[in-house]
């Protein structure tokens, strides 16, 4: 596999370089991180904790981008859970010259936190999903994951909190409405680069539907017994979390992209 990084005083050579990585994007609470974990089982595919290095509305080395990617708690947290020295991070964020770059060059630092020499990089960053126009500009090779979970129990799970801080319920709802109209506006863009599966699938048979995805990545299978008992079947949490009036909402709102992927 091509190497996907760079060295951290050169600037990678994207022609090269960026022709193996993949991004998982998506709504949260979607399954992305169950997906993450399991690939990362597989001997050649590595990634670090979230970026949301495409998802920021900010020029990239504008004033605005340079401050959050400095001082966000939650970015510095995920640098640390990477082993990436925070001086080291600094200097190729204030050395890039675009988002690719940019994210080559920590591709590059994370694989050498981990010890890494080989191996794939994927990005998993839900809410990179707002700049994939930039993230199909910058990687036209890269293939791109999008896992869809029923927008009841997303929202469901955004309006309680898990994770991330409690969601109002118009909030909540457009989480998942957003992304998905952003994935099927570019669709026609992507082609075959996209991929989509269900998070009721993924959870219902992982074996089977990790192994449909490797294909897709053109990887090949696990080569040893991989233990997905820890993955439980996907159950409609809504039902104990919403009302029936929070319910017929959701329903108004995104009826129409609900009936797209049969929920």
């Amino acid at each position: 596999m091509l190497n996907c990084g760079a060295t951290l005083n050169s600037k990678p050579d994207n022609k090269s370089n960026n022709k193996d990585l993949f991004f998982i994007l998506g709504s949260v609470r979607s399954g992305t991180t169950l997906l993450r974990d399991l690939l990362k089982k597989h001997h050649n595919l590595i990634c670090p904790e979230e970026t949301h290095m495409f998802r920021w509305g900010e020029p990239f080395a504008s004033t605005e981008y340079l401050h959050v990617n400095k001082v966000a708690d939650t970015l510095i947290l995920h640098r640390k859970m990477d082993g990436v020295d925070e001086s080291k991070f600094v200097k190729i964020l204030e050395d890039s010259s675009d988002r690719s770059d940019f994210m080559l060059r920590y591709m590059d630092l994370f694989k050498q936190a981990q010890n890494s020499t080989s191996g794939r990089c994927f990005d998993k960053t839900p809410q990179n999903v707002y700049g994939l126009p930039l993230i199909r500009a910058y990687f036209p090779q890269a293939k791109i994951i999008h896992i869809i979970r029923n927008p009841l129990n997303v929202v469901a799970s955004l309006k309680q909190g898990k994770v991330m801080s409690v969601q109002t319920l118009t909030g909540a709802i457009n989480f998942w409405k957003e992304s998905i109209l952003i994935i099927n506006t570019l669709k026609p863009l992507l082609g075959d680069d996209l991929y989509e599966f269900k998070y009721e699938d993924l959870t219902h048979n992982p074996e089977a539907e990790i192994s449909k995805l490797l294909a897709f990545l053109d990887e090949p299978q696990f080569t040893e017994d991989i233990n997905f008992d820890h993955v439980n079947p996907a159950i409609n949490s809504y039902l104990e979390v919403l009302t029936n009036d929070e319910i017929m909402v959701v329903k108004s709102e995104l009826g129409d992209l609900m009936n797209q992927y049969g929920y």
